[in-house]
């Protein structure tokens, strides 16, 4: 056959060359990230915190426009910024917070002269926050909405010296601390267990005028546990009702 009628046969690929390269630019793009994954976290935390502080600054002046007493979710990063304004921390009345509680910065709210509501929704390490409440005078009223709390954390709620309304989910032998608490007149607690080991701590309670439970217990034992708190404590207005699940 002539070399005219040839066909030209595709040459095998050496792909030897093409692996080396694919691994060289792998290991340069994992050196350049390395190098610059410090100034890009700086770049983040910079941003998140300037916009933790706008979204303080626009409830801020809400409060000093008298529309609002309440600060919902401040940030760890917008506390200091807070406690500087002098005028808008003697209006705060109640605060709301929320996810994780553990950063100490959090603790500096405690210095909000007139604070006497705290409300946790969904919140984590609530034990870190209380203890950084502890003895607080001006707070009434806390409530724990699906942000569970040890016998370490209400330790330090028992503290609080004004304490007139509490809402938490705990087991009986967590609460012991609250044993004579001096304040409180309304309580409302999910049971976690053997609900009717409450009542022993109940009658210690000197002012207390309202229980609610929530148990999930069925009947007859609620019926049998709202008997007995009605019996037991005859000067509190007191019921119990079957929770629809854990909180």
């Amino acid at each position: 056959m002539s070399s005219d009628n040839q066909v030209d046969r595709p040459r095998p690929f050496n792909a030897v060359p093409t692996i080396g390269l694919v691994l060289m630019f792998a290991i340069a793009g994992t050196a350049v990230v390395r190098a610059t994954r410090p100034g890009l976290e700086s770049l983040a935390s910079q941003e998140n915190t300037r916009l933790a502080r706008m979204r303080l600054a626009e409830q801020l002046a809400l409060i000093r426009e008298s529309q609002r007493d309440f600060l919902i979710y401040p940030e760890p990063c917008s506390v200091e910024g807070l406690l500087i304004d002098e005028d808008c921390r003697g209006r705060i009345r109640e605060i709301y917070l929320a996810e994780n509680l553990s950063d100490a910065r959090l603790g500096g709210l405690r210095e909000l002269p007139n604070l006497r509501t705290i409300v946790f929704l969904f919140a984590n390490n609530a034990d870190a926050f209380l203890a950084n409440l502890r003895r607080k005078e001006s707070v009434e009223w806390l409530s724990f909405d699906h942000s569970p709390v040890s016998r370490r954390g209400v330790e330090s709620l028992a503290t609080l010296p004004k304490l007139k309304t509490l809402c938490i989910s705990a087991s009986a032998a967590d609460l012991v601390p609250l044993h004579n608490h001096p304040t409180l007149e309304s309580f409302f607690v999910f049971a976690r267990t053997e609900p009717d080991r409450l009542i022993p701590i109940l009658k210690t309670m000197p002012r207390l005028r309202s229980v609610t439970v929530q148990t999930l217990e069925e009947w007859p034992m609620i019926g049998r546990l709202a008997d007995r708190l009605k019996s037991e404590l005859p000067n509190c207005e007191s019921k119990v009702e079957e929770a629809e699940h854990a909180w």
